[in-house]
């Protein structure tokens, strides 16, 4: 019975590992921070934006080591589906165009 439980446990603690969520890194220098909120606010409100399940992080570098970036965009998915199913639609690209401009 101990056996078993023990199993049971090693199962289940082995899912949890293996569940963690899928995540998009940018590192970025940014001269103006204000504006990159601005942008990811704009890009939030729009139709794609708002479609998203995908949660979006804004970082700054304190230290960066050798790395010019001082920031850094972290997009974390629900799922593992949601970055595969997102790099087909064809609205990313005007997002992203929209940000960057």
């Amino acid at each position: 019975m101990k056996n078993i439980f023990s199993a049971l446990v090693f199962l289940l603690a082995s899912q949890q590992v293996l569940a963690q969520q899928p995540f998009q890194t940018f590192d970025m220098i940014v001269t103006d921070p204000g504006g990159v909120v601005a942008a990811m606010n704009k890009l939030q409100a729009s139709p794609t934006g708002q479609q998203s399940t995908a949660r979006v992080i804004l970082n700054q570098y304190l230290a960066n080591g050798e790395s010019l970036a001082t920031h850094q965009i972290l997009v974390v998915y629900p799922s593992t589906a949601i970055p595969r199913s997102s790099c087909n639609e064809k609205t990313t690209e005007y997002s992203i165009i929209s940000l960057v401009s």
